[in-house]
């Protein structure tokens, strides 16, 4: 189990204003019409346990999501793999763009793939 990070938010993980492309629809044997279809997106940030993101349309509070992380390779960038992951809904907000800003807390993630984030953040954090 991880520490408890005593930064902004007392966070279980620090965290990191970053856009990663990011793939998502519902997990299967959820009911989501409106997302039966996979759907693509930015990261608005990331952490260790979940990322926050927009979305075109509704995704109801406690719906479970798969979800594939990639970050886009820009002049010798170390290249985050296609993470795959499960995650929750535990929020959801409408923005003024009338789109819909949502946090996502991972559920099913390999801890190889929450290293390599963590590594991503803290990288970005000390750069930055």
């Amino acid at each position: 189990m991880a520490e408890t990070y005593a930064g902004e938010n007392r966070r279980q993980y620090p965290r990191r204003e970053e856009k990663l492309v990011l793939r998502y629809r519902e997990a299967r044997g959820m009911s989501l019409d409106h997302l039966s279809e996979q759907r693509n997106s930015d990261t608005a940030n990331v952490c260790g346990g979940g990322l926050c993101f927009e979305s075109e349309v509704y995704v109801p509070v406690s719906s479970v999501m798969d979800v594939v992380l990639k970050k886009a390779v820009a002049g010798g960038q170390k290249t985050i793999l296609p993470i795959p992951a499960t995650g929750k809904v535990v929020w959801i907000r409408q923005v003024e763009t009338g789109n819909y800003r949502l946090g996502l807390q991972f559920l099913n993630i390999e801890e190889s793939h929450r290293e390599e984030i963590l590594k991503n953040v803290q990288e970005g954090l000390s750069s930055g």
